[in-house]
């Protein structure tokens, strides 16, 4: 998607407002290299200053662009200015502009500059874990939607035809069975459930003067929190950083399907943008 004239002057007084600039004020754009699911601009001062991030929301067969950003929108609404950027406008389809946010990714840290904020990162996971306790009541209609999300997602793969080795589609329907039956464990035994980020990857990881904070929320949702943990685990090991976070729960089966989703879905979500693992 190309942005029109008209687009990028809203935008840039939105961005003149949020802060505080006058009308007068010139903003430059720069395009970021172009994400798997998306297509950023950082939009500066005239004093080169990194202000704000445009993102724009590319078509995606598993997830709706529209549904990606609401999904954002609602993280930074929750979340922003503590552990996430500070939302300035978003167009509510396929345009979410946040304020930027100074820092390294985590991927380009030491490996004793991130020994050092592990523990910080941990309480920064709580945070957007903790947001909102679900009352009983409230967790048995989110197991349900839960089911549903995932059941989705894997149709939705499954109609793609990818050419997958059948080992891998094996799995894939033990998954999918699976699945099935887990979420009604998870009622009887009241696992909790809650916020989570949904796409901890180490590059959604940014980190100023020991500060922890987390961006690209386009997969939150409301989820069993270890999910995080073992989304972040599984892509620090495939990048060597030396890092793992610990994956609290008793419910060894429950542990276990998900470590196995997360695998799969990563391996058909690989095959679906012709990248490399």
């Amino acid at each position: 998607m190309i942005l029109s004239e008209k687009q990028i002057e809203l935008i840039n007084k939105k961005v003149r407002i949020f802060f505080h600039f006058n009308s007068s004020e010139k903003l430059k754009w720069i395009k970021m290299e172009k994400g798997f699911s998306n297509t950023k601009f950082i939009i500066k001062s005239r004093n080169d200053e990194p202000l704000s991030v445009c993102k724009i929301y590319n078509n995606d067969p598993i997830i709706s662009a529209r549904k990606r950003l609401q999904n954002e929108k609602r993280a930074l609404e929750l979340f922003g200015g503590k552990v996430a950027p500070e939302l300035i406008w978003t167009d509510n389809s396929t345009i979410l502009c946040y304020k930027y946010i100074k820092g390294k990714e985590i991927i380009n840290l030491t490996n004793e500059e991130r020994k050092n904020i592990e523990e910080e990162l941990v309480k920064t996971i709580e945070f957007v874990h903790n947001y909102n306790n679900l009352s009983l009541k409230e967790n048995k209609e989110q197991y349900s939607q839960l089911s549903s999300f995932y059941s989705t997602i894997l149709d939705n793969y499954e109609k793609m035809n990818l050419s997958v080795p059948k080992h891998i589609s094996k799995q894939f329907s033990l998954i999918r069975n699976s699945l099935k039956n887990l979420y009604l464990s998870m009622e009887s035994e009241r696992i909790k459930i809650s916020y989570i980020h949904g796409d901890l990857v180490p590059l959604n990881i940014i980190v100023e003067k020991n500060q922890v904070s987390f961006i690209d929320f386009e997969y939150f949702r409301i989820d069993i929190p270890i999910f995080d943990y073992l989304y972040f685990n599984y892509f620090a090991d495939k990048h060597q950083l030396k890092i793992k976070l610990p994956v609290i729960l008793k419910n060894k089966e429950i542990k276990n399907v998900y470590t196995n989703l997360i695998k799969l879905l990563n391996i058909y979500w690989s095959l679906s943008n012709e990248i490399e693992l």
